[in-house]
């Protein structure tokens, strides 16, 4: 995947029009004391540290239904691949200072142009990315010292421009298992504990030494429009449970510990507010948003 990521930057460097960097080459070489350029123009990408991006790491599963089937994949491993960029002439002396200063700021423009890499620019593995790999163009790094990172480098130091590119990279396979519509749970309390809860209920107290069971079920459902599109993002509140939930980008939300009844469901969606009545248990609660 991280070779692809380099093929994605190269191929967005060759898109540039002007002239010289539509004609330089892209390296990828370590641009040591050893390295020359070829005979002519060159922008080189040196990759020169992978590591996790802590501030995007997430904890989350990603939950998908379909075909019957629930998908539960965990969070995608975020990784920071940084590049030094530097620009390389053919040309000795000052001429070949100006033209390698000429074709790093044209660099410069491209990269900064873009917060992230385009969609037709991902091949590969990197096609399946969720989120498109967003770009950090010439931020400045306050633990680095250039001075010796060039003296580790092996060569003199030379202007250049830090890149941060950072890609999802799947750390497990997803699981999948057949989805649940329903669910029942059987729990006997103490016969107090019951007799409390039947007591805010207004409910009859179960005579003494009977049992007494609480059920409760789990539900799930999907919300969809009047053409049968997943609605995501749509809040689903139960106002006399004091429960609610959010769809998924399938149009699908889930329920868990519900008491047996009719509830009522309160949907928000683009600003609007619908309500719905739902008996629980159900098969599947599935909401139509018609217009």
């Amino acid at each position: 995947m991280i070779q692809e990521l380099s093929q994605a930057l190269r191929a967005m460097l060759k898109e540039a029009k002007r002239l010289p960097l539509a004609e330089a080459y892209i390296s990828f070489e370590r641009p040591g004391e050893s390295f020359k350029p070829r005979d002519q123009s060159t922008v080189n990408l040196f990759l020169y540290d992978i590591r996790e991006n802590t501030t995007l790491r997430s904890n989350e599963r990603a939950v998908e239904h379909g075909n019957g089937n629930v998908t539960i994949q965990r969070a995608p491993l975020r990784v920071a691949c940084s590049y030094l960029v530097t620009t390389w002439s053919t040309e000795a002396g000052e001429i070949g200072l100006l033209q390698e200063h000429e074709l790093l700021g044209q660099v410069l423009e491209i990269l900064a142009s873009h917060e992230t890499i385009p969609r037709r620019l991902l091949v590969g593995a990197l096609e399946s990315q969720a989120a498109l790999p967003p770009l950090v163009t010439a931020m400045i790094d306050p633990q680095k010292n250039f001075s010796e990172f060039w003296t580790a480098l092996g060569n003199r130091l030379r202007p250049s421009i830090t890149l941060t590119a950072t890609i999802a990279i799947p750390v497990t396979e997803p699981e999948v298992a057949p989805q649940v519509l329903s669910a029942t749970a059987v729990f006997a309390p103490p016969l107090q504990d019951v007799a409390v809860g039947r007591a805010r209920e207004n409910l009859p107290t179960p005579p003494a030494g009977s049992e007494a069971q609480l059920i409760l079920h789990t539900v799930s459902g999907r919300l969809s429009d009047a053409l049968g599109n997943p609605l995501g993002e749509a809040a689903i509140m139960l106002p006399q449970l004091d429960r609610a939930t959010t769809t998924n980008a399938t149009g699908h939300f889930e329920f868990r510990g519900l008491k047996r009844g009719k509830w009522t469901a309160r949907v928000r969606h683009g600003g609007t507010q619908r309500d719905y009545q739902i008996r629980v248990p159900c098969e599947a609660c599935d909401l139509r948003w018609a217009q």
